[in-house]
């Protein structure tokens, strides 16, 4: 098992985020002249620590240091041009505790330490929405751990607790980006206005999008996402997986307010975007024979 796999607890029955917690020791290299911690970056990174959620450079002792990858305990399990940059550098080798919790691990992770072990081939993770409700189809073997299941789900929605410091209890904004408006609950869902020179980049870079008169498929896990958008509210993964057939349900679903149009619904798709370029990376396996399928 990974040193980075969460801690398993098989006779949980209420989710207790506390439990989740971890100390993985590693070791890393310290920078007393921290002008050189980019050339290191650039030059050694195959000993470099690359795991998903985990910042690599991090401060230590009034300086930086960079985390080496699991199995390094002395300097001579460093490859030889990393060797040399700790020569050249005056890097210092020092252990370090990387500390999890709760929200470092992702829901088929939590899901898989606490549900039984004959449970563990077919987690389910998606669910549809109506309103303000989410509804989850369990198969019989899983509906023991309903309760379970749905509160791992509804935990790991990227929100955050808000804490009001003045002015009136109402998180309903009004947000105009990209030349549209958007209308949300900012208690209950992401929204970062520092992205938007980002969302405008990614814009640039293919032509499709719901306002170039395109079909657009969205999907988020969180119930709250703009309920104006539609959105599927499935695994990633298990979205990616399914991505073929939805797009064929999507027939006559498309009508302008004015003029109804006959919009031709594509056998592929022209772009996935992943909206979090950390971890876009590890759902490219599910890309692999997708459209086996229809190609035959």
């Amino acid at each position: 098992m990974s040193k980075f796999a969460p801690p398993v607890n098989r006779n949980m029955v209420e989710l207790d985020r506390s439990f989740f917690k971890k100390e993985v020791p590693l070791m890393a290299a310290f920078f007393p002249k921290p002008q050189y911690l980019g050339k290191f970056v650039k030059e050694c990174q195959l000993d470099i620590l690359y795991v998903q959620s985990v910042k690599h450079i991090i401060p230590m002792d009034d300086s930086k240091a960079v985390l080496l990858r699991d199995g390094v305990k002395e300097v001579k399990d460093l490859a030889p041009k990393t060797q040399e940059k700790f020569h050249e550098f005056g890097i210092v080798l020092k252990p370090y505790t990387l500390h999890l919790d709760y929200s470092f691990w992702k829901t088929d992770e939590i899901l898989k330490s606490i549900l039984p072990e004959e449970l563990l081939d077919d987690i389910p993770g998606g669910f549809s929405q109506a309103g303000h409700l989410a509804h989850l189809n369990l198969r019989d073997e899983y509906k023991p751990y309903g309760k379970l299941i749905a509160n791992t789900i509804a935990n790991k929605f990227r929100t955050f607790p808000l804490e009001l410091l003045a002015g009136e209890e109402n998180y309903i904004v009004e947000q105009l980006e990209s030349g549209c408006r958007f209308r949300f609950d900012f208690s209950q869902v992401y929204w970062n206005s520092r992205l938007s020179t980002e969302h405008e980049r990614i814009i640039s870079k293919f032509k499709p999008a719901s306002k170039k008169e395109v079909i657009v498929l969205a999907n988020d896990l969180n119930p709250e996402m703009d309920p104006f958008i539609q959105p599927y509210n499935l695994d990633g993964r298990e979205f990616i997986e399914q991505a073929p057939k939805l797009v064929s349900l999507e027939d006559n679903k498309f009508e302008r307010q004015v003029t109804v149009i006959k919009t031709e619904i594509p056998k592929f798709y022209h772009h996935f975007v992943m909206n979090l370029p950390d971890s876009a990376l590890t759902f490219l396996d599910a890309f692999i024979g997708l459209y086996a399928d229809s190609l035959r």
